[in-house]
């Protein structure tokens, strides 16, 4: 377990289980008691989310509990309370990352662009160094990321998921801002790390922030006052998806273990709305007595694939340079020059264009 997952469980049940469950015995908590207990803490004021991540903790508490003989069964059994609900977050444009990185001090400008475009976590680019960045063949390493705990520590972790890759490509548009950054405030040592504070310090959030007066200059740049740097990454997610990565790739990209938000990511590069069990039919789907358009639920369309076999392959999408147009202002570079000059393919050992 990564020391910032240890540290966070630690605080949710000091804080959110052992108040209220701690004194009864194990075997005496019901699902009216876990009932009541989740309750209590929504009227309290706590986000849903928030919410999923302690009840998620409480239910693999009590699951060990079933392991061990103490309890026959969980008590953990509310429907969907173990789900998280995916909340739409601000997606910067390419122009907007670009006015943004504009508008950061200079010591910033590459760790935004960088923040968009190869859609590395905070913790990863603030954890570069020297000896993991390649400038030849633009691509970084990243085997190692940093932990700000909630008392003001750092530590140094590994990436967030077993699905976290150790290399990435950086786009070539963004390698001349990378090359000039290291040459100004990079030290020589292998080991100099790529991102500090004004001062040299080891760079935190809330320096970070303060140092960029954050929310004004996104604000400047036309983008929403609650815009988190992680929201950045989701730009290049898109553009990935623009040029045609498939939700597998685009969960290995950001090293995703789940594909909550990769397939949202999809969804808005293809400007569709989030997708159902009942979709629209194409054309084809007359042959088993629907009019075209008309929605068919899920059963009967599997029930017409048994008994005429799989549908024929969907046509290829539009060239990602001309559905990209929109994102980068009409100027035609399209999501495949930002992403290495080339359209989606899988770099080895590893990487991603």
């Amino acid at each position: 377990m990564r020391p910032r997952t240890r540290h966070d469980y630690e605080g949710i049940f000091r804080n959110h289980i052992e108040p209220h469950l701690g004194a009864p015995a194990v075997g005496e908590i019901s699902t009216a008691t876990v009932q009541q207990w989740r309750a209590q803490l929504l009227d309290r004021g706590m986000g849903e989310n928030r919410a999923t991540k302690v009840y998620r903790l409480l239910r693999a508490i009590l699951n060990t509990a079933v392991d061990d003989g103490m309890i026959k069964r969980n008590p953990c059994r509310i429907k969907g309370a173990d789900r998280e609900r995916e909340g739409a977050r601000p997606v910067a444009s390419v122009p907007q990352v670009y006015a943004l990185a504009d508008a950061v001090p200079p010591r910033f400008r590459a760790l935004v662009l960088l923040g968009a475009f190869t859609s590395l976590r905070w913790g990863e680019l603030i954890n570069l160094r020297r000896i993991d960045v390649d400038l030849v063949d633009g691509i970084l390493g990243v085997t190692r990321t940093l932990i700000e705990r909630d008392d003001g520590t750092l530590d140094d972790g590994h990436t967030k998921s077993d699905a976290g890759i150790p290399t990435v490509s950086v786009p070539v548009l963004v390698l001349p801002d990378l090359a000039a950054h290291i040459a100004e405030h990079v030290g020589d040592e292998p080991t100099a790390y790529v991102f500090l504070g004004e001062l040299g310090e080891r760079l935190r959030r809330s320096n970070f922030r303060r140092a960029t007066q954050w929310r004004a200059t996104v604000q400047k740049v036309g983008l929403p006052a609650d815009l988190h740097f992680h929201d950045l990454r989701h730009t290049g997610n898109q553009l990935a998806a623009e040029a045609g990565a498939t939700t597998r790739e685009l969960m290995r990209r950001m090293g995703h273990s789940v594909d909550r938000r990769p397939a949202h990511d999809q969804r808005a590069a293809r400007g569709h709305p989030r997708a159902g069990r009942t979709r629209q039919l194409p054309a084809r789907d007359h042959l088993h007595g629907a009019a075209p358009g008309r929605p068919v639920p899920l059963a009967d369309r599997l029930h017409h694939r048994r008994r005429t076999g799989p549908a024929p392959p969907r046509a290829r999408p539009q060239h990602p340079i001309n559905r990209s147009r929109a994102l980068t202002g009409g100027s035609g570079a399209g999501a495949v020059a930002l992403l290495g000059g080339r359209s989606w393919s899988r770099r080895r050992p590893g990487g991603f264009p």
